[in-house]
């Protein structure tokens, strides 16, 4: 089952070792088995050319078991079978503009997730360039300052650092919702 993220995307491929993952996302909450790729990559296990979507945790962790795919460890060595969740809501709302305030953990989830998403499927997604690697910095410092050194952060934008935050983030809204889509 697992080309180890070669050939063609229409295969079946999972990650190395993962998670069960509940996104919160469009309103649902989705299910995804989400892990460990090749060359410290973060990809999604798919199917055909979607992200393989489960309605429950249990429904996720069966078929995990069931195919014999690999739990990652927790922090104790012990396989996990712990459910992940990520919760883009409130950077959709920021987006949608019914919040003023964009939560730095949602949109530094939504944005990375959605790279992971991109690269498992072999997708386009336009999140680099020096503003955006600017804005992406400032997301992770308010997510984990003490990696710069601080004991908090609040990041401040400037009003080109809102656009291209808006681009990146309505970027990766397109690309979770084509990966998570149904094929049609």
């Amino acid at each position: 089952m697992n080309d180890a993220f070669r050939g063609d995307p229409s295969v079946a491929v999972v990650p190395v070792d993962g998670f069960v993952t509940m996104v919160r996302f469009d309103g649902q909450s989705p299910v995804v088995w989400w892990g460990a790729g090749p060359n410290d990559t973060e990809r999604l296990a798919i199917e055909g050319r979607r992200i393989a979507v489960w309605s429950s945790p249990e429904e996720c962790l069966r078929t995990v078991l069931d195919r014999g795919w690999s739990l990652a460890a927790d922090d104790d060595g012990v396989d996990s079978t712990e459910v992940t969740e990520l919760d883009f809501e409130p950077a959709q709302a920021w987006l949608r503009g019914s919040s003023s305030f964009l939560d730095p953990d949602a949109g530094l989830n939504m944005w990375n997730f959605a790279i992971d998403v991109s690269a498992s499927l072999r997708m386009l997604f336009r999140q680099r360039g020096q503003v955006a690697n600017r804005c992406h910095d400032k997301l992770t410092a308010a997510n984990i300052p003490w990696a710069w050194g601080l004991e908090s952060y609040v990041p401040r934008w400037t009003p080109a650092e809102l656009r291209v935050l808006r681009r990146v983030l309505g970027e990766a809204v397109h690309v979770i919702r084509s990966g998570l889509s149904k094929p049609h």
